[in-house]
């Protein structure tokens, strides 16, 4: 019996599968043939769905040596469950064209979303039918397997939309490829998995479902996890303030020589990077995100000087030394004014140049120079006994702080506000 192609599958030997699409025609996963090489009309004369792929089971008719040309003739218009047969199918010559014994041509309109029927007379019948026996002697006998179990999360991938991993299962030979999908998993979180484990209080995860086997060969898996369900979009925000806070305790423990750091430079390195795009597009929800990692006392003021006094096109800067705090930029009529506020302070350090003689990043050296000095010597030293004669600075207190009766916020305001010249 003719076989041109090795599949070493158990199914007929004249048959293979082909995935047709706007691409071609895929012999397996690495070759496709361009329409152009095949006796389809031109490519202007229609358009293939694509909201689910196509596979057919075609029988091989015969192999032109000289022109490399696959003659094949369509059994089934629809497979399911192709893999992993037309993956581990491969040629035993080069197949340079295809050529199709005439086609069914209701089965191949309804694969169509764009078609211009004329076009396909030539390689087309209308009447004939593929017949049940023909059908039936090509269709693999498939067995379904109830599975369950668990997987570390280690052992598990995160991708779009879905999870994957390798499990060795009871009464099946080969390790199975199980997918979970979840629409709310990325690709970024892969660094900060043993947070979504700290969140879920495991390091193991249940799975159930099914799979479809041809003989002893797996054919398709289909499984869910309710314990990866819980990855929702609430329990991100809860991760990503453990990730958070983590990532700023690191990084405030760490030795290093400067002061002001970018929201880039920041989290680089740590596992707040895996949540980097987030926080470096929005510096706004990324401080309303350690504020709530914190429990900060001086809530008020911080989004006081978030939303109505920073310049939205200067990039927040963030100290790590003495404590984790912002420095905000307000762009003045005639100065630039640098306001210092910590987690949970006391005060806000206002530090204002006169925009003429100096630029937006001497005026940050200069700073940088000031938040030094407070980290090296201390904050009274500075307030008391450090020269400050190269800016305007003021210190403007958070008084009745811890009153429950006298809001010390519209006075620190209105203080705020009568600099901001």
């Amino acid at each position: 019996m003719y076989q041109f192609f090795v599949n070493h599958m158990p199914t007929p030997a004249r048959t293979i599968l082909l995935r047709v699409s706007n691409d071609g025609v895929h012999l397996n996963n690495q070759e496709t043939l361009g329409w152009p090489q095949t006796n389809f009309p031109p490519k202007t004369n229609f358009h293939f769905s694509e909201h689910t792929p196509h596979y057919w089971r075609v029988r091989q008719d015969g192999y032109d040596r000289l022109s490399g040309t696959l003659s094949v003739t369509v059994i089934q218009y629809e497979t399911a469950h192709p893999e992993p047969l037309f993956s581990q199918q491969n040629p035993k010559a080069p197949v340079r064209h295809i050529r199709f014994a005439s086609l069914k041509w209701t089965a191949l309109q309804s694969q169509f979303s764009v078609y211009r029927k004329e076009a396909f007379k030539e390689i087309t019948r209308m009447d004939r039918q593929v017949s049940k026996a023909d059908e039936l002697q090509f269709r693999p006998k498939v067995k379904r397997v109830r599975i369950e179990g668990r997987i570390s999360l280690n052992h598990l991938t995160f991708k779009r939309g879905y999870a994957e991993g390798i499990k060795r299962l009871p009464g099946i030979s080969d390790p199975v490829q199980l997918i979970l999908a979840n629409p709310h998993i990325l690709p970024e979180f892969e660094a900060i998995k043993p947070f979504f484990g700290k969140l879920l209080g495991k390091r193991t995860i249940a799975f159930t479902g099914m799979v479809d086997m041809v003989g002893k060969l797996v054919q398709s898996v289909s499984c869910t996890s309710s314990d990866l369900d819980q990855i929702n979009d609430d329990s991100i925000s809860s991760v990503r303030r453990l990730v958070l806070k983590d990532s700023i305790k690191s990084r405030s423990q760490a030795q290093v020589d400067k002061s002001l750091f970018g929201s880039e430079e920041l989290f680089d390195d740590t596992p707040a990077e895996a949540l980097g795009n987030t926080y470096r597009n929005h510096e706004k929800l990324l401080l309303e995100e350690i504020m709530d990692t914190q429990h900060v006392r001086n809530r008020p003021q911080l989004q006081f000087l978030s939303g109505q006094i920073h310049h939205p096109a200067t990039p927040l800067k963030f100290t790590l030394h003495p404590d984790f705090g912002f420095l905000f930029h307000h762009s003045g009529k005639t100065m630039h004014h640098f306001l210092w506020e910590l987690l949970n302070t006391n005060a806000t350090y206002i530090w204002s140049l006169p925009k003429g003689p100096f630029t937006l990043t001497q005026a940050y050296s200069l700073l940088e120079r000031e938040v030094n000095s407070i980290r090296d010597h201390g904050r009274m030293t500075y307030l008391h006994h450090t020269d400050k004669t190269a800016f305007v600075f003021n210190r403007i207190t958070h008084e009745h702080r811890n009153s429950d009766f006298i809001d010390g916020f519209p006075k620190w305001r209105a203080r705020i506000m009568e600099m901001m010249v």
